[in-house]
């Protein structure tokens, strides 16, 4: 909550101070039982940085809970954890910058793979070609190295829960993930042996003109082979093997995101299609 109140806008400090003044606990979130179990020693990260004008910038918090919401079920694994997530816009108030809650905090059951956290928002890029929607997922986190060392024989790091003043993101991290969806008949399924996607990053240039960077670095390529995947899955989602990411500086452009893909699709061995996968919903985040 120190967090809350030192960043809040100043008209609503004395709100603030009278609602957390009740005898809550220091950590309690009053009204919403599984508020009250967020994992104090995960700390948190920002998922979705972007720049909204000079002045301001939003993305979404996520915290680990300690424990499900009531009612709900977790399998203990860690990439399954339960997550608190919420839209949060930062932006100046005269000398000082303030966060402003865009959307009341939620819960959500985290989905962490290679390419991504499937639990959270994030932004999608699509684009259709006969019985087939590709999809690719594409998220940035950041997070401020609040750590420290417990003390002692035994000693391991714990999250310090000081505000950190003047704090910066040290570490930024990238993440995709490809998919295809299967909108045929299903008793045709059996036509399709193989499916590859070729795919590049268009990044939106001065003056608004968009940039392929085509580059043996930039331009990936995932496939699935269908036989096999028929055989295991029956549902119509293809994840296709790749997807990844990696870790990257604090600088700026660590959170400039494609304005779309350029891609080729090839089925059974064969091209098929040039596909322009633009973001989805209006370019919005979106959740899995």
């Amino acid at each position: 909550m120190d967090y809350r109140a030192m960043c809040a806008p100043l008209d609503e400090q004395n709100e603030l101070a009278e609602h957390w003044g009740a005898p809550q606990g220091r950590w309690s979130w009053p009204d919403v039982s599984w508020k009250d179990v967020a994992d104090l020693t995960s700390g948190y990260e920002i998922y979705n940085v972007t720049p909204v004008g000079e002045d301001a910038v939003e993305g979404v918090l996520v915290m680990e809970l300690q424990s499900p919401p009531s009612g709900e079920q977790w399998s203990g694994l860690t990439h399954e954890r339960w997550l608190a997530v919420q839209k949060l816009r930062a932006q100046q108030e005269g000398e000082r910058w303030v966060v402003v809650p865009q959307e009341e905090l939620q819960a959500v059951q985290g989905d962490q793979r290679a390419g991504g956290n499937l639990g959270v928002p994030a932004w999608v890029y699509e684009g259709q070609y006969g019985d087939f929607t590709i999809r690719l997922q594409w998220q940035t986190t950041a997070s401020v190295n609040s750590y420290q060392s417990s003390g002692g024989f035994w000693s391991f790091p714990v999250f310090d829960t000081t505000p950190k003043i003047h704090g910066e993101f040290d570490r930024a991290e990238r993440s995709y993930l490809v998919y295809a969806v299967y909108n045929g008949d299903p008793a045709d399924r059996e036509r399709y042996r193989e499916i590859r996607v070729e795919y590049t990053p268009i990044y939106s240039g001065a003056g608004g003109e968009d940039k392929v960077k085509i580059t043996s670095e930039q331009t990936r390529q995932d496939e699935r082979d269908l036989e096999e995947y028929w055989n295991e899955y029956t549902g119509d989602w293809i994840f296709l093997d790749g997807g990844g990411g990696g870790y990257e500086g604090p600088e700026a452009d660590t959170y400039q995101f494609p304005s779309a893909y350029g891609a080729k699709l090839y089925l059974n061995g064969e091209f098929a299609s040039e596909l322009t996968l633009l973001p989805a919903e209006g370019g919005e985040w979106i959740a899995f």
